[in-house]
């Protein structure tokens, strides 16, 4: 077999799996918006509270545990939470910045302003999913659905959801950004760390060596989307 045959056909080889890659991404997308629109038909917004504050609880008392229980959850129960947790991230983003219309002197609400506040809203969506889309396709040895990488990365980024809340502080008095700006600094770290425990919970990675090999590969990935997405002014 010559050179140009073997090429071809790792090529072929390459092509095909692509496409593989690319009909999973598609149907899992399909699979998991069904499911958030079930899910979301009979919400009991007071048993998900209760479900968020013993998630929370869980994750204060011991995070790592609280990590891998949502990602070996092959039930989803953290489903519905997750999914309330982004919204409310999402709407955190949103009140902020039409705040920021309505209180700042140098900038003034316009309908020019409504595309960036639309934007700035979806970020947190489009942060969880890029995050899902990262760990999908470099988790070949446990493939794990995109609602349950949701779900896990999400409760990593409670803590960024919770600095993202700390933000409306600063409309009391600009003086508390030498509080919360340490504060937020650190739950950024602790969230980074988070997610680092549920990429190796999610591929089911027990050598540290090769989670930390497998984290940086969807960290990669992660920010070629983040750059992808900041032609279409969205950051993440």
């Amino acid at each position: 077999m010559d050179e140009n045959q073997k090429e071809n056909e790792a090529n072929e080889s390459i092509s095909t799996e692509n496409t593989n890659v690319g009909n999973e991404i598609k149907q899992e997308t399909v699979n998991t918006f069904n499911e958030a629109k079930e899910k979301m038909k009979n919400i009991d917004f007071k048993a998900e509270a209760e479900t968020g504050k013993g998630l929370l609880k869980k994750l204060i008392k011991n995070p790592f545990e609280a990590i891998k229980e949502t990602a070996q959850d092959s039930e989803n129960n953290f489903f519905k939470t997750a999914i309330l947790l982004v919204a409310i991230w999402a709407i955190i983003a949103f009140v902020k910045q039409l705040l920021y219309y309505i209180t700042s002197k140098y900038a003034k609400f316009s309908g020019e302003n409504i595309l960036s506040l639309i934007k700035i809203t979806i970020a947190p969506i489009c942060r969880i999913l890029a995050l899902t889309l990262s760990v999908y396709i470099i988790n070949k040895k446990s493939k794990k659905s995109f609602i349950t990488i949701i779900t896990t990365m999400t409760v990593a980024k409670i803590p960024v959801i919770i600095s993202s809340l700390l933000g409306f502080l600063t409309y009391i008095s600009h003086k508390v950004t030498y509080i919360t700006n340490p504060i937020g600094s650190l739950l950024s770290i602790i969230s980074t760390v988070l997610v680092y425990f549920a990429v190796k919970s999610l591929s089911n990675e027990e050598n540290d060596s090769d989670a930390l090999k497998t984290f940086i590969k969807v960290e990669a990935i992660y920010y070629i989307i983040y750059f992808a997405l900041s032609f279409l002014d969205l950051s993440l």
